[in-house]
């Protein structure tokens, strides 16, 4: 079974190298130490090249709401709210 402590935040960009990394925090307290992230190149006939990335987020409280930031190169570029 899942772990209800733990998401995974996937999103797409441009293929190119960068620097991300995903942040959360729960009930407005402080952000947590960014979680790094990993790519994957997709290339395919049908569509533009481009990458998907993924960071893993651990520590979450289950079944509750939390925020979390996409950053890249230290610098928060998506910030949206989820729920365990």
């Amino acid at each position: 079974p899942a772990d209800p402590q733990k998401m995974s935040v996937l999103w797409h960009t441009a293929d190119r190298d960068g620097t991300f990394a995903v942040q959360w925090r729960q009930g407005g307290g402080k952000w947590s130490r960014p979680a790094p992230a990993s790519s994957h190149r997709i290339a395919v006939r049908s569509i533009e090249p481009h990458r998907v990335w993924l960071a893993a987020l651990a520590g979450l409280k289950p079944g509750t709401a939390f925020e979390y930031q996409v950053l890249e190169a230290g610098k928060p570029v998506f910030q949206a709210t989820a729920k365990t």
